[in-house]
């Protein structure tokens, strides 16, 4: 019915996946994640900066230990920016959790099932890719994650004038 499924097999491995869509400014994004079977490490919503994985935060739940976490992606791998935060409106186990980000007049709004979890002022600037993350534990996979009700809104790529926008790694090319 239209459900994403990042299935991570091996230990310790973290999978990013850029969404099908143009990046968007002044936007927001949002996707109902869950675990089936053996819960991982965790799952989240990215935002890629320009569609570049080097610049990309990650707003990353673990649903065992009821812990947010907002991560930078760099060169080097992930760099926690905030986290682990317990909140009592992630949920446990194998439900169902609905992960959040906006960006609006220069502050990233974060939420977990409706309830704000964090505020900062947003390191991302212009356009950014949507996506989802998933991760396995370093002690057991898999790790299968799915995702459902997907959205990323606000201004397209194409209304600022940028065009020839994918997601890509790093800035080689």
């Amino acid at each position: 019915d239209g459900e994403y499924r990042l299935l991570v097999t091996q230990p310790g491995f973290v999978w990013l996946v850029g969404a099908p869509s143009c990046g968007r400014s002044d936007d927001n994004a949002a996707v109902d994640a869950r675990w089936i079977g053996r819960p991982g490490n965790f799952y989240g919503l990215l935002y890629a900066a320009d569609g570049r994985l080097d610049r990309a935060l990650i707003l990353a739940v673990n649903s065992d230990t009821r812990v947010w976490l907002l991560f930078r992606v760099g060169a080097d791998g992930l760099e926690t920016l905030s986290g682990p935060t317990p909140h009592d409106a992630i949920r446990p186990g194998n439900a169902v959790n609905r992960l959040a980000m906006a960006r609006r007049n220069g502050r990233l709004l974060l939420s977990v099932n409706g309830a704000a979890v964090g505020e900062m002022a947003d390191p991302l600037a212009g356009a950014v890719v949507a996506g989802l993350v998933a991760a396995s534990t370093t002690s057991h996979a898999p790790a299968d994650a799915r995702f459902d009700n997907f959205s990323h809104e606000g201004r397209g790529i194409y209304e600022l004038g940028i065009e020839d926008y994918e997601l890509r790694a790093t800035n080689d090319e």
